[in-house]
């Protein structure tokens, strides 16, 4: 995309800092968008003068911008000590079906490492955590708007996650994972919560029936997770890699 990759150049010039990878990460690569749905672009980057690394006064770790996407860039440290920690949002930016830009191949490592040592008890942690949260922003609203309808979907897809880890024990695409249970809706609540979706897509608002089902069968699955993490593997990830990692792409 010749735009973005625009954009990207400018991104650079402005910050002084080199992009090692740039990605999708909102409801285009969950394929829940809507014609309103804007661009939700995440980057992982180093700063050009390595003084940065070393000042009294450290650059940013975060960078955040508005226009004209909605977007948010790591530096290269902050997203390797999150690795370290399986964090949830390198996850998905790891095996996103969208990708901007991997020149490093920054991408296709993080996914190695991802598949191989990332955690299935910390991913679980944090998307039933966030399934929990999310039905709770829905609890006794009178009226379910357009968001409440946005977070019982992501309440599904939390635990549509969360349900695969704690059944496999293994690290795998999200993305694949909401694939295949699309292409098989073989429960009551994968097809009530399709109609959910189609009907977010579309800017319609889904069936009453259908938003009541899913609710009620997501708080009941909510109550079940628990019991499912005892035997989840708690893998670690070694520090001397990461640093191996980070001191290579600063090209110490």
């Amino acid at each position: 995309m010749k735009k973005m990759e625009n954009w990207l150049e400018e991104l650079e010039e402005q910050y002084r800092i080199t992009v090692l990878y740039a990605c999708e990460a909102g409801s285009r690569v969950w394929n829940t968008d809507s014609k309103q749905s804007d661009f939700d672009i995440r980057f992982i980057f180093k700063y050009k003068d390595l003084k940065s690394y070393i000042a009294l006064n450290p650059r940013p770790a975060v960078i955040d911008i508005t226009q004209p996407f909605d977007a948010q860039g790591w530096d290269v440290r902050k997203a390797l000590q999150l690795a370290g920690k399986s964090n949830a949002s390198l996850y998905e930016w790891a095996f996103t079906p969208l990708v901007y830009r991997d020149a490093t191949g920054f991408g296709q490592r993080l996914r190695n490492m991802a598949e191989s040592v990332f955690s299935p008890y910390s991913l679980f942690m944090h998307y039933g955590s966030l399934m929990a949260r999310n039905l709770k922003e829905v609890t006794g609203k009178q009226r379910v708007a357009a968001k409440q309808v946005k977070q019982l979907i992501q309440a599904g897809r939390s635990f549509f996650i969360a349900d695969y880890l704690a059944t496999t024990n293994e690290i795998s695409s999200p993305y694949r994972i909401l694939e295949a249970i699309y292409e098989n809706p073989d429960t009551e609540l994968i097809k009530n919560y399709m109609l959910l979706i189609n009907s977010k897509k579309n800017g319609i608002s889904p069936p009453a029936e259908a938003l009541q089902f899913v609710f009620v069968e997501l708080e009941k699955q909510r109550a079940l997770l628990s019991e499912r993490r005892e035997n989840l593997i708690r893998s670690k990830i070694s520090t001397a890699e990461l640093n191996d990692w980070l001191w290579e792409l600063l090209e110490l």
